[in-house]
């Protein structure tokens, strides 16, 4: 057995509609749509760690950005596999645990990747739900991703910027599952547009004052 088993009960989820917006977080369901949204993004497919367990945090770097992805403190880390059809997969060690990503360098507008369910043989399962948290600087939007498959892809869109954002399963009783995921996608604001934002942030503080 590859992986540890452990179960856990995942907190209320919202069941929200595509595409949508809270704490100024749209969800993409489409890779196509979301990679025209963002625009140019880095890709981390993870080809570069040899399969096993891994410990946690795992620091990453793609592009000129990077971060941290890791499961809970308590428990042995994360794991990496190869499936059959090529590419690698990564996954928290214990079946309940969250994968996280975080600790970004740079300022991140976007982040996306493939994600769905593996049993404890890394096949594709069809396990149920996923749930995915998007953390940004003003809140953070909670998404369902129903009956995963392989090809499945959720992206996050941020005008403030994500903090964090985490995957993990929705308890069943009949079926133990990993949450996993194939890619991520990351996407930062170009120069101009980070000026565009200084510059209208700057009148709104001029405007407030001068009413003031």
């Amino acid at each position: 057995m590859k992986k540890r088993i452990g179960c856990t009960t995942v907190g209320a989820v919202l069941l929200l509609s595509v595409p949508m917006a809270h704490a100024d977080i749209t969800v993409y369901t489409d890779r196509t749509a979301f990679l025209a949204a963002v625009g140019a993004t880095a890709s981390d497919t993870f080809m570069d760690l040899e399969p096993g367990f891994l410990d946690s945090p795992l620091t990453r770097a793609t592009g000129a950005v990077g971060y941290t992805v890791s499961t809970e403190a308590s428990t042995d880390g994360l794991y990496a596999m190869r499936p059959a059809s090529g590419g690698t997969w990564l996954t928290p060690t214990v079946a309940s645990d969250a994968l996280t990503f975080t600790g970004f360098t740079a300022p991140v507008r976007g982040f996306g990747g493939g994600f769905f369910g593996t049993d404890v043989f890394g096949n594709v399962v069809d396990p149920g739900p996923l749930v995915l948290t998007a953390v940004d600087a003003d809140g953070s939007l909670t998404y369902t991703l129903e009956h995963p498959e392989a090809n499945s892809f959720i992206g996050f869109l941020a005008t403030s910027g994500l903090k964090q954002v985490s995957l993990s399963t929705h308890d069943t009783e009949a079926n133990v599952y990993w949450a996993t995921t194939s890619d991520v996608l990351l996407a930062v604001p170009e120069p101009a547009s980070w000026a565009m934002l200084s510059v209208g942030l700057g009148m709104g503080l001029l405007l407030t004052r001068r009413r003031a």
